[in-house]
């Protein structure tokens, strides 16, 4: 099965959803969506990850100071790692989507660890300046659910909207 990675080119910062799971679906559908009126017969998949604590939602840092304030705000705490998922067939308007959740507990942080981490790691592309793939076990105390939903795109997932639209799957 061949596929093509395009890029939405959707700024996610219009979407104006507060309630987390809401924002990670709104912005997986926009994605899918968008890339699905340029390719009308494809199945397309859209995904967004956000980092949420205390209902506050941790997009990409801004900067690498904005990196270092998530990583602060998150150290010793337990967080969620939202991935909404949508999948659209834009010829047969076939549209399906669900989100999955993740709890995440961060170990105590000090400014050396945060440093060392954002040192070594690329932080800025990473919703809540961190990646589980990327040295998470240096940051991360333990995870409670779908490790690859912590990685970006929960495959379990998935792989259920797309038996919907008759993709053939590898098992």
């Amino acid at each position: 099965m061949d596929f093509k990675v395009v890029a939405s080119d959707i700024d996610e910062s219009t979407i104006k959803e507060s309630d987390p799971v809401k924002f990670a679906l709104a912005a997986a559908e926009i994605k899918a969506r968008s890339v699905g009126e340029r390719y009308p017969s494809a199945v397309v998949i859209g995904a967004d990850t956000i980092v949420v604590y205390k209902n506050k939602i941790y997009g990409k840092p801004a900067d690498r100071g904005d990196a270092v304030r998530m990583l602060k705000e998150l150290s010793g705490r337990e967080h969620q790692v939202i991935t909404g998922v949508a999948v659209f067939r834009k010829e047969n308007d076939k549209f399906m989507s669900a989100v999955e959740k993740t709890d995440v507990l961060f170990k105590d942080l000090n400014d050396d660890d945060i440093n060392a981490y954002i040192n070594d790691v690329e932080v800025m592309d990473k919703a809540g300046a961190y990646g589980i793939q990327d040295m998470g076990e240096s940051i991360i105390s333990s995870i409670s659910g779908d490790y690859e939903n912590v990685v970006g795109l929960p495959l379990k997932l998935l792989k259920r909207l797309l038996s919907g639209f008759s993709v053939p799957l590898l098992p």
